[in-house]
């Protein structure tokens, strides 16, 4: 009886591995997926700076300008001096935190390229 019981749940064991191995195989990355990656998360590395300093900055000061000069509470209060001089005195400010957020973005992009190297080697 308990021979019978090993043999009945060793093929069962056997059994659902033979169902669930091709799914394995099927979500594995070969290596010119992985290089393909690479190469994509390293225009990214250098491309980032870039893309923060040069449109994610002025974006940031374009919100910041509409944000201080034309969305004031009071109507009457829209489009005065002293907001678009504080909106200006932002812009270097906004600016900064564009190349920021582009260099941090960047080192994140290479950290995950590196990622994709080592998982060449070492599998998914």
């Amino acid at each position: 009886m308990a021979d019978n019981l090993k043999k009945i749940f060793l093929t069962a064991v056997v059994f659902i591995l033979f169902i669930f191995m091709p799914s394995r195989s099927a979500f594995c990355r070969s290596t010119p997926h992985h290089i393909y990656n690479i190469s994509r998360r390293l225009v990214e590395t250098v491309g980032a700076p870039f893309y923060g300093a040069f449109v994610a900055g002025p974006k940031n000061i374009k919100k910041t300008w509409h944000e201080e000069v034309w969305e004031q509470e009071k109507p009457e209060k829209r489009g005065k001096f002293k907001y678009k001089a504080a909106a200006v005195m932002r812009s270097p400010g906004e600016e900064a935190k564009g190349i920021i957020d582009g260099v941090t973005s960047s080192v994140s992009s290479f950290g995950s390229a590196l990622k994709e190297f080592v998982s060449i080697f070492f599998g998914d």
